[in-house]
């Protein structure tokens, strides 16, 4: 529990920092290829969250950058700034690349809102939404028009507002709807339901704001971290404060029409509707709220008549700033790290020319090894197995049997293409060495020289590489007069610098 709560206070204090700028814009952007990474540069006039994405169809679509590393993200100050993409570790593969680059930065915050009565409130950015992150406490609306106070909670018709049984000032004043209309400052207003749905949305889109496994459970990221009354139950705004407010809402138990004070936040929204009934119509309002014994944000229809907080949003995003999105196109050659590989082959010959039972004198085995990046080389060499005798000359006197054993040598060079990451080509050429071995009156194999062989060995084939593991397949022949099947199995690993 106590790494749990040092990690929101961590959340907490980090969301609170996003109270500053209001407009964005990115300058002097410059990208240069290093290697298999790409160096980002770029000058930024007010300090801001960036985001960095990549696009590989010419800007029609957009990824964002994961593998990086300097002043890039969550927040990077303002000035001249620089960070790197590890192209070749995002991608998965080497390749020739036409790349699309672009910063999109968003403000921190809205700065801070000054009311009629030059009252001074902190924002805060949730989601694409800017918020006043403090209860209102105007006693006049934007226009400056005086707003009845009453001492305590009366129904009227007539806009009015009250102070909460709290001492503390934060808690600001409840109002009626017709009062909670008017006090927003220029250039902010009362939400709409839909835009409370969308903060409730990004909420729950975001684990760190859900608490345990309830991922609807959103009521404490809003909630301030102070006064609430206590609660037993996990996830309980009420339970372990210290927990609480982890999106920087901050939002206080000030209750409504004087009640449930340090038990519940209710704010006034600007969707509403005329209900009828036989003898009279009421006009009611959505209300979004939380309390000390929930989990949930909740929203219900109140009487206009009704006194709650108000928090206001901002009437134009932040996104109609337009703050620049810079771009910059440069061609990226990534070349992957070199490999090296060794496998163990072999050829069966037979099973390629005749139809008949496969002998051992059939198969050739040898090994190939080599080292590529896109275009790299290797080496191969096999063997018929059949050695005994292969350097006895014939003694004279000695008789044939007439039965006779192939023995051969083929010694191949080529290169290796290496199109993708995982999928391999080869081809290579070389001379193939065979003669045959001879059977003796006396039992012994003897090597006849007049049978030796000298010719053209040409190969090619696929190999497979998967992490460590590589596996090949081919076929060769000699002087295009045979044809043999070739398979093999080792060990592919980069190479160290």
């Amino acid at each position: 529990m106590n790494t749990f709560r040092t990690l929101v206070m961590v959340i907490v204090a980090f969301a609170m920092l996003f109270q500053t700028a209001v407009a964005v814009n990115i300058m002097d952007l410059s990208v240069i290829q290093e290697k298999k990474c790409v160096r980002i540069s770029y000058s930024l006039d007010e300090d801001a969250r960036v985001e960095p994405q990549y696009s590989l169809d010419g800007g029609k679509t957009y990824q964002m950058m994961t593998n990086v590393v300097g002043e890039i993200g969550e927040r990077v100050f303002a000035g001249q700034r620089e960070f790197v993409w590890n192209a070749m570790e995002e991608l998965g593969k080497g390749g020739h690349y036409n790349i699309v680059f672009r910063l999109v930065p968003s403000p921190l915050g809205c700065g801070t809102v000054t009311d009629v009565d030059k009252r001074q409130y902190s924002t805060v950015v949730i989601g694409k939404q800017c918020w006043i992150r403090e209860n209102m406490r105007s006693e006049r609306g934007s226009t400056g028009d005086k707003i009845t106070l009453l001492p305590e909670y009366s129904k009227k018709n007539s806009a009015f507002a009250f102070a909460t049984a709290s001492d503390n000032d934060a808690y600001g004043y409840l109002y009626n709807y017709e009062a909670a209309a008017q006090v927003c400052p220029k250039g902010w207003r009362l939400p709409t339901k839909e835009e409370v749905k969308e903060l409730i949305a990004y909420l729950r889109s975001i684990p760190c704001y859900s608490c345990g496994k309830e991922k609807g459970a959103v009521a404490k990221s809003i909630a301030g971290y102070a006064d609430w009354k206590p609660e037993q139950e996990q996830c309980l705004v009420g339970q372990d404060l210290v927990t609480n407010n982890a999106s920087g809402f901050s939002a206080l138990p000030a209750g409504k029409n004087g009640t449930d004070v340090f038990m519940g936040a209710y704010f006034w929204t600007s969707t509403g509707k005329n209900i009828r009934y036989d003898d009279h119509s009421e006009r009611v309002n959505m209300v979004y709220g939380i309390i000390s014994s929930s989990t949930m944000i909740e929203m219900e229809e109140s009487s206009i008549e009704n006194a709650c907080s108000v928090r206001c949003i901002r009437d134009t995003s932040w996104r109609d700033d337009k703050p620049t999105q810079s771009k910059e196109r440069i061609a990226v050659s990534i070349r992957p790290d070199a490999r090296k590989l060794f496998l163990v082959n072999a050829t069966c010959q037979a099973s390629a020319l005749q139809v008949r039972k496969i002998g051992n004198d059939d198969f050739s085995f040898g090994f190939m090894a080599g080292r590529y990046k896109f275009l790299g080389g290797y080496f191969s060499a096999m063997w018929n197995g059949k050695g005994k005798g292969l350097f006895r000359k014939q003694p004279a006197g000695e008789q044939w049997l007439g039965v006779s054993k192939r023995s051969s040598v083929a010694l191949t060079a080529g290169i290796v293409v290496s199109p993708c990451k995982n999928v391999n080509f080869y081809a290579g050429t070389g001379p193939n060495f065979s003669i045959d071995l001879k059977q003796s009156e006396g039992g012994k194999w003897f090597m006849d020289s007049k049978s030796l062989r000298v010719g053209a060995e040409v190969e090619a084939g696929v190999l497979f590489n998967f992490g460590g593991f590589a596996m090949n397949f081919g076929v060769s022949t000699t002087n295009f007069k045979s044809l043999a099947l070739k398979a093999g199995i080792g060990w592919s690993s980069r190479v160290k610098k």
